[in-house]
């Protein structure tokens, strides 16, 4: 603590003595009984006052030993309320919080073992807090935490569009092997290729996807432009349902070549998707009739201007599935998002690698099964097994 001046130790005393003033005020405004007053259960006197600003004139030496003198003087007084009395007339400055520095060997550990090692394991080996380490990889442009080696349960359930309860049905079937709290790629391989049936990879005809778009220009007027651009961002883009509802106006470029950028997560980096000339067109019409746009604004929204909800997307594709007499299937943004990996095969030539891109899936096995669907053919080194493993499963 350091010391003040004499001017300074007089402001101080004016400053106590217009508290204890404005405190007896505020104690005969009250007025009633004892008990009433005696509710305040800490009430500074003139006496320990005095005593805070003999700590002022003593300066850093000795005013732990003045403070212990209040403190013996009320033992019962928790420790705040010193501090806080005398933060109150500038006697006690907090210490301001510094940040602890990052060291160039902390940087290359990070780096080092970023996709290896969990942020808890990094931030106990370099002395940083688990936020800290997530920060400073974010800063540092070092890439994503996410541990590389397997997958988590999150990342296979996003992928295979199944719910939990699915793949801990796989886990018991031990069709999925866990280690470390993670699935191996092992596992994850023969699961893609053994028992892809176990999916609903369902898709659209090119006769269903026309009848879904005259749908969507026999709804409402209101709507019309919206549906439009949401059903082709579906099948010409192969975007998730999270996905969609995190598109902003800031992430929609429309010079040529169009790219829209897509955020899968927290934790993974953006990609991004070239924009086709009908998915063009639907974006700038769509666009167009918003009013007062905003570049923080979100891409799709409902009449009242709020943000649409996965729910909310459901609904409306579920809506236009039944007035394009699409009754075999629900009509969903995982049936669009199969619709459109066929399709781009189709397109592309079997182009397996850039669907994987496009896609944005946590394992290139998960894009396979598309490719399997389509006949395309796959080198043999895809699916690498031994005859012992093809016997265990025909077991």
């Amino acid at each position: 603590m350091s010391s003040l001046d004499a001017t300074d130790a007089c402001d101080c005393e004016k400053r106590i003595t217009l508290q204890n003033h404005a405190e007896s005020r505020q104690s005969a405004d009250i007025g009633g009984s004892d008990e009433q007053r005696a509710r305040k259960r800490f009430r500074w006197t003139s006496e320990l006052d005095a005593m805070l600003l003999q700590i002022l004139d003593s300066g850093t030496s000795s005013s732990e030993r003045g403070f212990e003198k209040i403190r013996k003087l009320r033992p019962d007084w928790p420790n705040y309320v010193f501090s806080k009395r005398a933060r109150r007339f500038g006697l006690y400055r907090r210490k301001p919080h510094r940040k602890k520095k990052w060291t160039h060997v902390q940087v290359e550990y990070l780096r080092e073992n970023l996709g290896a090692q969990h942020d808890s394991k990094m931030a106990e080996r370099v002395g940083h807090s688990r936020k800290a380490v997530r920060d400073k990889i974010r800063a540092a442009g070092l890439g994503s935490a996410r541990v590389t080696e397997g997958y988590s349960i999150r990342q296979v359930c996003k992928d295979l569009n199944v719910s939990h309860h699915t793949v801990h049905r796989f886990i018991l079937n031990e069709w999925l092997a866990m280690q470390g709290g993670r699935i191996t790629e092992e596992s994850y391989r023969r699961l893609c290729r053994f028992h892809a049936d176990e999916f609903n990879w369902e898709s659209l005809t090119e006769a269903e996807v026309e009848r879904v778009f005259r749908a969507v220009d026999a709804s409402e007027l209101a709507v019309r432009q919206r549906n439009r651009a949401l059903v082709c961002v579906l099948v010409e883009g192969g975007l998730r349902a999270s996905e969609i509802t995190a598109l902003q106006l800031s992430d929609i470029q429309l010079h040529r070549p169009g790219v829209v950028r897509v955020f899968g997560g927290k934790l993974e980096p953006p990609r991004e998707i070239q924009i086709s000339v009908p998915l063009l067109t639907a974006l700038r019409d769509h666009i167009a009739s918003i009013p007062d746009r905003t570049p923080g604004q979100a891409l799709f929204s409902d009449i009242s201007g709020h943000a649409l909800r996965s729910s909310a997307v459901l609904e409306v594709l579920a809506d236009l599935g039944r007035k394009a007499k699409v009754l075999r299937i629900r009509l969903t943004p995982a049936i669009l998002r199969h619709t459109f990996a066929e399709r781009y095969l189709r397109r592309k030539r079997g182009n397996v690698i850039e669907l994987h891109d496009v896609l944005g899936n946590a394992s290139l096995q998960t894009t396979f099964i598309y490719a399997r669907r389509c006949g395309t053919e796959l080198p043999s080194e895809t699916f690498k097994t031994t005859e012992r493993d093809e016997l265990d499963d025909v077991a």
